[in-house]
């Protein structure tokens, strides 16, 4: 178990009172809509059918918003999608002025002359569930709203009082999935925007996208455009990768970085204006581009923020939870634990900053991150893995001057492993966002620390082993080791499995202290071989031409009469008269054997006269008694053997082995030394002949 600790800083200062209550010098004149931008999300619900929401951000210092947008589709059949509104909040900057005594300006009296920058109202719309039929093209199907105008005040757009502004996103293909029913949810943001930040101060925001199916994001900077989907150009010294000021403006400036895997802006401005920052946020579903929604805002650069009592307002201090290893310092704000650890740390929060009244600022600290629990404090659910890490209390939380947050997470092995979704493996480093912000105005101060913890997996090597295969009807035995609790995929326990059926099993291991870990898996095929054999004819003549045998699989081995050396045919004269059994037998890799068998009719058929071949052979007398006569018609000028064959097959005499020619081939032959009995005459050459003869 490891626990970290972090001393909360006790601050007690006395100052004299300074108040300073002008906001800005310069004015922002009002003009038109003074849209700020908003950005477009849609969910998929489960009916079915998709929900589309607009986050409109209007200008306090403009007109009004409406009651109801359309929202432009290039789905076909479906041009646009009507959004009520839904709700209408003011997310202007709270909390008190530099005096500590007098509330911030609220977005009700944006209209004051000069008009106040950096006041925002957010106005939700939200659709009916809605339909969306077919795929989307290539280049998908666009939703955009948008009117025209931006701020007069904007500095790095040129005009941009006359200029239109336009919201939109962007749904792409899946492979080829139809829409209908809906599948997919994009991205969306979880916090809102900044729109007021003081100069000369390092600043680091999040606006915290997520997406509901876990698909992998990408941020990048986009262009702005105009209510007609035209781009808007950038004044010079600016461009689509450094919408905010540089070193161009001024030397000492940090230009703006966005993290491309965190979304996290980070900069340092000390150039003040009014400016349009564009951020994309691109979801990947396995690797395929299935959304990209854009938030447009207006950021104002205030370089005349009123001093509190100690100077310029500092955004409030996240002290570092961690010892860093290299320097032995507490001074990290990421770890490495084992899975099983409990991860237990003191967060504190403190802002050295008093009005000009020498009162303490209050710190509002809220969070953010996947794996924390619901509301912060339930550790079975809210994370995408449970356990899940809590905070006390919960969050947001409010100090005075500041305050200490307490943390605990109960690491176990599935943290280790990490969440595996459609097709993205996520890593085991989670993150756990902290923001802090201080109530000073017109800007609060925000700290933003970003809390990484890697959980390591301390597995146990576990060993599964049997034998190669299994035959039909056999049980074998697999084995596991090395653990001292096994379950096998198959929900049996223990370290011996009895398998009756082929198939993959794999057995998880389970120790005090140790991941449970699976073993290599086991393929156990199905070992049996199914042989079999057919004859085209399994009755025979016993002169007759040997009979085709089919059989499979190949590769095996055969007994029996008759069978030549292949396999392939049955030969009735060489296995003689009566029945026989032939046996074909393969076996496999893994010991297993397959076998079938035929039974072969070999009979002397007295009487039949099959004759085969392209000659006709005759054969007189027949019953004999000393000789007999064959006379061989239509030969053609080949070789031929004529031989004298027993019942049993053997052959007791060749009566010719040569030539023959001539249209009657006529010879007459001795047998008077055979015994009396039934005897074959057997005729090889002119394709094959038998003919029973029996001597008398």
């Amino acid at each position: 178990m490891k626990k970290f600790y972090v001393s909360f800083l006790h601050l007690k200062l006395s100052v004299s009172i300074l108040i300073f209550t002008s906001l800005m010098s310069g004015s922002f004149t009002s003009q038109a809509s003074h849209g700020m931008g908003g950005e477009i999300t849609w969910t998929c619900l489960p009916t079915g059918q998709f929900q589309f929401q607009m986050k409109f951000y209007r200008d306090c210092n403009g007109i009004p918003g409406l009651a109801m947008v359309n929202l432009s589709t290039t789905v076909p059949g479906v041009p646009s999608i009507p959004l009520p509104l839904f709700s209408q909040t003011d997310i202007s900057p709270t909390g008190l002025l530099s005096n500590g005594v007098s509330a911030c300006v609220t977005c009700s009296q944006g209209s004051a002359n000069p008009p106040i920058p950096g006041l925002v109202e957010e106005f939700i719309y939200q659709s009916a569930p809605i339909t969306l039929p077919g795929v989307p093209p290539a280049f998908g199907w666009t939703f955009s709203w948008g009117e025209c105008c931006r701020s007069s005040a904007l500095t790095n757009i040129p005009g941009a009082g006359s200029i239109g502004f336009r919201n939109r996103a962007v749904m792409y293909p899946y492979q080829l999935t139809a829409t209908s029913p809906c599948f997919d949810s994009s991205p969306y943001f979880t916090e809102s925007p900044s729109t007021v930040i003081c100069t000369g101060l390092p600043f680091r925001n999040n606006s915290g996208a997520i997406d509901p199916e876990l698909d992998s994001l990408v941020y990048s900077w986009a262009i702005p455009l105009d209510d007609g989907g035209n781009v808007v150009p950038f004044a010079p010294g600016y461009s689509i990768n450094s919408q905010l000021p540089s070193q161009v403006q001024n030397p000492l400036n940090v230009p703006a970085t966005l993290n491309s895997s965190t979304g996290e802006i980070a900069f340092t401005s000390y150039t003040g204006g009014y400016f349009v920052t564009v951020v994309c946020v691109t979801a990947y579903k396995c690797g395929i581009k299935v959304a990209e929604i854009f938030r447009e805002i207006n950021v104002v650069l205030n370089n005349n923020c009123p001093p509190v009592l100690n100077g310029q307002n500092q955004a409030p201090v996240i002290d570092p939870p961690f010892i860093d290893p290299v320097t032995g310092l507490q001074t990290s704000y990421s770890d490495t634990v084992s899975a099983g650890d409990t991860v237990n740390f003191t967060l504190s929060v403190i802002d050295y900053d008093l009005f000009l009244n020498n009162l303490g600022q209050t710190i509002i600290v809220e969070g953010s991150g996947a794996q924390f629990g619901t509301n912060f404090i339930d550790p079975a659910a809210g994370c995408l893995i449970p356990p899940c890490a809590t905070i006390t209390g919960g969050l947001p939380v409010s100090f005075l001057i500041g305050g200490q947050l307490n943390f605990n997470w109960v690491t176990t092995c599935n943290h280790a492993l990490g969440l595996d979704t459609l097709c993205t493996q996520f890593s085991a480093t989670y993150n756990f966002v902290i923001k802090a912000k201080d109530n000073y105005c017109p800007a609060n101060g925000v700290s933003l620390a970003t809390i990484s913890i890697t959980v390591e997996e301390n597995n146990i090597p576990v060993v599964a082993s049997g034998p190669a295969g299994i035959c039909v009807g056999d049980t074998i035995v697999l084995t596991a080791s090395g653990s001292q609790n096994y379950i096998w995929n198959t929900g049996q326990t223990g370290p011996v499995l009895l398998v009756t059926e082929p198939g993959v099993y794999f057995v998880t291991g389970d120790s005090i202290g140790f991941c449970s870990a699976p073993s290599q898996p086991i393929f156990i095929p199905q070992g049996t071989l199914d042989a079999t054999i057919t004859a085209s004819d399994d009755t025979l003549c016993v002169y007759n031409s040997p009979a085709s045998l089919n059989f499979s699989p190949p590769g095996g081995s055969w007994a029996g009469p008759g069978i030549n050396l292949t396999g392939s045919q049955f030969d009735p004269f060489t296995a003689g008269v009566g029945i026989h059994t032939i046996t074909y037998t393969i076996s496999d890799s893994t010991g297993c054997t397959g076998t079938d068998t035929l039974a072969m009719v070999v009979e002397i058929c007295v009487g039949e006269n099959e004759i085969k071949g392209t000659s006709l052979m005759m054969v007189y007398p027949n019953p004999l008694t000393n000789s007999i006569a064959v006379t061989l018609e239509k030969t053609t000028d080949k070789n031929i053997t004529l031989s004298i064959y027993n019942v049993y097959g053997q052959r007791v005499k060749e009566l010719y082995n040569g030539n023959i020619s001539g249209r009657n081939w006529t010879r007459t032959f001795d047998l008077s030394e055979l015994d009396n009995g039934v005897y074959f005459l057997r005729l090889e050459g002119e394709g094959m002949q038998s003919r029973i003869i029996v001597k008398h």
